[in-house]
């Protein structure tokens, strides 16, 4: 009998060890999902602020803002994909003749929801 408890915790003792060594792996990875989004959102942002030189730049060369990101790739001031960190294509808006936007989907991939990442100019 006394050998049948013996075996019986140390049988437990492995599964709680098992156990607490998955948990603490979940956690790791947690925390890895969670760094890789953020660095995914501050490269996006990078992205916006290079993108909206080169609109600047458009700007400064035509006497007006394009009407969208084509007409910057025939300008040959972008001359790689606009896309975010995910690879999706970014979005340009204008707002009024002044202004614009630019807009990645954010890590859902859908437009107009609360994790779309915006940089807007006005000027």
């Amino acid at each position: 009998m006394r050998v049948f408890l013996i075996v019986l915790l140390l049988t437990l003792g492995l599964i709680l060890a098992l156990w607490l060594i998955r948990q603490q792996g979940q956690g790791r990875l947690e925390s890895n999902l969670i760094a890789r989004e953020k660095a995914m959102v501050e490269l996006t942002k990078v992205n916006l602020t290079s993108l909206e030189k080169i609109v600047l730049n458009f700007l400064s060369q035509e006497g007006r803002l394009p009407s969208n990101l084509d007409e910057l790739r025939r300008s040959r001031l972008l001359v790689a994909p606009a896309v975010d960190a995910w690879g999706r294509e970014i979005r340009l808006e204008l707002s009024g003749e002044t202004g614009f936007r630019l807009i990645s989907s954010g890590p859902d991939g859908q437009f107009g929801t609360i994790d779309d990442i915006t940089l807007s100019h006005e000027l």
